[in-house]
């Protein structure tokens, strides 16, 4: 159920563990936790995060990416040229 909640229906984590441990009265709320987090992918809450994100924030890290990337690539040009 917990996963359904999450995946299916957008729900928290949180409320989805919620739910499930008050509708199934499942007591160690942590350990379907523990459940959860190995059944679904390491990024999947980070992604589903930044793409709820408002779009202002993700342009700005789209932009803060931008220059990060540009700082990485002039040690290797400085290195090179020198």
């Amino acid at each position: 159920m917990t996963l359904y909640l999450i995946i299916d229906k957008n729900r928290t984590l949180k409320f989805a563990l919620s739910s499930a441990s008050t509708k199934h009265n499942l007591k160690p709320k942590k350990r379907i936790e523990g459940l959860v987090r190995i059944a679904l992918p390491d990024d999947f809450f980070e992604k589903r995060q930044r793409a709820n994100a408002p779009k202002e924030k993700r342009e700005e890290a789209v932009v803060r990416h931008k220059v990060f990337k540009e700082v990485e690539v002039q040690p290797s040009i400085q290195c090179k040229e020198g």
